[in-house]
């Protein structure tokens, strides 16, 4: 079957190539924010630590 005349299998590599770029341009604009917490979404980093790093961050923001 044919989707605007790309077969099934092409139109997944262009999406999943897309996503990459998409993913990538993400990732640079986030890295343009030189003071951005960040953290290991898929990394080891224990959930109280970064609860404790994101309210501190919070109240720093609010002056408390």
């Amino acid at each position: 079957m044919l989707l605007a005349g790309i077969d099934p299998g092409r139109g997944c590599e262009k999406a999943l190539a897309a996503t990459r770029q998409l993913a990538k341009r993400q990732l640079a604009w986030l890295r343009s924010f030189p003071d951005l917490l960040r953290l290991d979404a898929g990394g080891a980093q224990d959930p109280a630590v970064a609860l404790h790093l994101l309210l501190d961050e919070g109240r720093q923001l609010l002056g408390r």
